[in-house]
């Protein structure tokens, strides 16, 4: 993600997203490096997780707001 910043893809696919417990100076990083890779996407993207912890809950009520 850190090499995609300035860059467009038509697709962007994240996996994994909030798949480690974070501290929380590392969780708002991973945030960070997701809106990067968000923003990347022209056309589609794609966010996978596995269980859902405080991230992945934020990313629901967001996507659900948008919807």
């Amino acid at each position: 993600m850190h090499s995609s910043k300035g860059l467009e893809f038509s697709t962007v696919i994240v996996a994994g997203v909030g798949e480690k417990a974070f501290d929380k100076e590392e969780q708002e990083h991973e945030v960070r490096l997701l809106y990067i890779a968000m923003t990347r996407a022209m056309e589609q993207l794609l966010i996978t997780a596995c269980g859902s912890n405080e991230l992945t809950e934020r990313l629901a009520v967001v996507i659900e707001d948008v919807a």
